[in-house]
């Protein structure tokens, strides 16, 4: 620990802590451009100056000290940035002197010299640091009266991503993250002085998987998402932490709603999951909550069609099914994006069925070192420790091959396709009882007998298990549409009525009113969740188990070497 003044108090932080960030700890935000913790600090826009002095030497080369005991500071006659230094013993630190807000006034004065007066239009306003500073160092007019600089306006960098570089501030922050977390260094700077334009080298384009971060770390409105641009303001969003199903990783994320329709989802920090990225694979991938293709109320198979019905008589008609097959007629396929809550209830219907076979999807696709994992699924760990599968996939071709064979009379599909395990579209059809849960319409919708809709992870609560054994908490960010229902709910509501109102098992899930309960009755019974509820989760998420996998992506610059701590999916069409 080091001894730091900072605007005439002392403070002690660890060695090797940015001076910036030291400031930040104290209570002293000091304004930046082109400084991120997460990124090398180039020192280049200069809004973080400060006064910076060391312990004044007397003869004898040791501090002389004041009447409080503490070092006299000899104060240097020029400003230093802040960004690109650690904190030393005994440095004395000035956030807002009269020479530091000067200096700030005339930073900002520079950089709003050829910046657009185009605000109301911007996607950044509302979250602009340029706005916010200039309004705190700003002036309200300015003494420049040579027209300002053209730049060009509308580019596509890349798929994803759109430059207006008349807002560009030189900042370099989207460069160094090309260069240092998504290595692709494909961005950079051309031509001189006001002419200085941010551009892609020729012939390429921003199109890696982690474009889109360059958008979230611009300061302000040079680099916009193509796909959110201009669709809302963002003040009006409403903001739900919660964390990303598209694969294992579970990157945690802040999803932005309006009138029950999702904007926009990015990252939120936490260091032992995502740092504060997230790939824009996952970012994406919530369109299909909105799809035309929405399975909006339940359905049952009358002998000649599938017709619309209400919940309770769609789950008498689904229980009444598959009371007519013993548990070795019945085969269960549920679903690796599953929460914990729903896993477990479906545990307790197999259980209650006597299903022996029973196994979930496997997902795979490419990943990388950085974030986006090869297991698509975001929760295969809790279908492991909750029992569904061992490995997942082992049990799909003899559940297909007793389905095709007749064997298997009754098959309960819960948000999945079961073509996707092998099961041919005509022995489906030819299935006595076929229970389907899912969210969207498919090939195998119109072969259900008892067709429920359900919610997709934006609009329910519940828990998961990343690849890395941490237990992290979903937040409900919209409303399930139409009559769709959380999954929970619908299993319950099935167990429930094939129990029977005098059976154990309907005391201990009829009962169940509410996700929190459902929680508890599982961490009775499932070691790695005792003494937890969904409050307990928080929003860091809690480590329930250990597993052993790369780590998640290094920290560039300062951060080098900074890994994860431990503690105690395709797209959904």
């Amino acid at each position: 620990m080091v001894n730091v003044q900072i605007d005439g108090v002392w403070h002690q932080f660890p060695k090797g802590t940015r001076l910036i960030e030291a400031c930040e700890q104290a209570g002293s935000y000091i304004p930046r451009y082109c400084y991120h913790k997460k990124l090398s600090s180039p020192g280049n826009c200069r809004m973080c100056l400060i006064e910076q002095g060391m312990p004044k030497m007397g003869p004898d080369r040791k501090p002389e000290l004041g009447e409080d005991g503490k070092p006299i500071i000899n104060w240097m006659p020029r400003p230093q940035i802040s960004c690109a230094q650690d904190v030393a013993e005994g440095m004395g630190v000035r956030t807002s002197s009269p020479l530091v807000e000067e200096c700030r006034r005339g930073v900002m004065e520079f950089l709003l010299i050829n910046h657009p007066l185009d605000c109301p239009i911007c996607d950044q306003a509302g979250e602009c640091r340029l706005q916010e500073f200039s309004v705190e160092y700003g002036s309200a007019e300015s003494r420049f009266l040579e027209n300002k600089v053209k730049k060009p306006k509308n580019v596509e960098l890349g798929p994803r991503v759109t430059l207006d570089d008349e807002r560009c501030i030189l900042c370099s922050r989207c460069i160094r993250f090309c260069q240092e977390v998504a290595k692709d260094d494909v961005l950079g700077f051309i031509d001189r002085g006001s002419h200085s334009v941010l551009t892609a080298h020729p012939g390429r384009k921003l199109e890696n998987n982690y474009s889109l971060n360059t958008v979230d770390i611009c300061p302000v409105g040079a680099l916009t998402s193509s796909d959110f641009r201009f669709k809302m303001r963002v003040w009006f969003l409403k903001e739900t932490k919660s964390f990303c199903t598209s694969c294992a990783t579970g990157c945690n994320t802040v999803i932005g709603t309006r009138e029950n329709v999702i904007y926009r989802q990015t990252p939120r920090e936490n260091d032992a999951v995502n740092s504060t990225w997230m790939c824009d694979y996952g970012r994406l991938n919530f369109d299909y909550l909105h799809s035309d293709k929405r399975l909006l109320e339940p359905k049952i198979y009358t002998g000649e069609k599938l017709i619309p019905s209400d919940w309770q008589t769609a789950i008498m008609h689904a229980a009444a099914q598959l009371k007519h097959f013993n548990g070795w007629e019945i085969a269960m396929i549920a679903s690796g994006r599953m929460t914990n809550e729903e896993l477990w209830l479906t545990s307790r219907l197999a259980r209650l069925l006597g299903v022996q076979l029973m196994d979930i999807v496997p997902r795979r696709g490419e990943g990388d070192d950085i974030l986006l994992s090869e297991d698509r699924n975001p929760n295969t760990n809790g279908a492991r420790l909750l029992g569904l599968t061992r490995e997942p996939g082992a049990q799909l071709p003899q559940i297909a091959q007793a389905v095709e064979s007749g064997q298997v009379k009754a098959l309960i599909a819960l948000k999945e396709n079961p073509r996707d395990a092998g099961v041919s579209s005509e022995a489906l059809s030819q299935l006595p009882a076929f229970v389907l849960m899912d969210i969207l319409e498919n090939p195998s919708t119109a072969c259900a007998t008892a067709l429920l809709p359900c919610a997709g992870f934006a609009e329910k609560r519940g828990s998961m298990i990343n690849g890395k054994g941490r237990l992290q908490r979903l937040n409900r960010a919209v409303l399930p549409p139409g009559q769709a229902r959380d999954d929970w709910e619908i299993l319950r509501d099935l167990i429930q009525e094939y129990s029977g109102q005098n059976s154990e098992m309907n005391s201990r899930a009829g009962g169940i009113y509410l996700i929190e309960e459902v929680f508890k009755q599982m961490a009775e019974s499932t070691r790695e969740f005792s003494g937890l509820s969904l409050s307990k989760i928080g929003d860091q998420g809690v480590q329930v188990l250990q597993i052993d996998q790369s780590p998640s992506p290094d920290e560039p610059g300062k951060d080098e070497g900074n890994k994860p701590e431990s503690e105690a999916a395709q797209a959904a069409q």
